[in-house]
């Protein structure tokens, strides 16, 4: 797993393509960051945490994981 100190499609895009192979499909949440991975060349689903889905109910899949460092002050 790889944690991004500052989360953005500009941070995340390199660190998608050094990777994740084009054409993967890529899971994610509903955040909206993710909302380009189509137009980078990526299948991209996404699960509903407020419903209870963490995980596709597809079949077994190798995937990675993007986590957002959410912090309050």
């Amino acid at each position: 797993m790889h944690m991004l100190a500052n989360v953005q499609q500009v941070t995340i895009a390199p660190f998608l393509r050094a990777t994740i192979s084009p054409g993967t499909t890529v899971y994610t949440d509903e955040y909206d960051i993710y909302s380009r991975l189509k137009e980078w060349g990526y299948e991209h689903l996404t699960v509903n945490h407020g419903r209870g889905e963490y995980a596709p109910r597809r079949r077994r899949t190798r995937h990675a994981t993007l986590m957002r460092n959410e912090r309050t002050t």
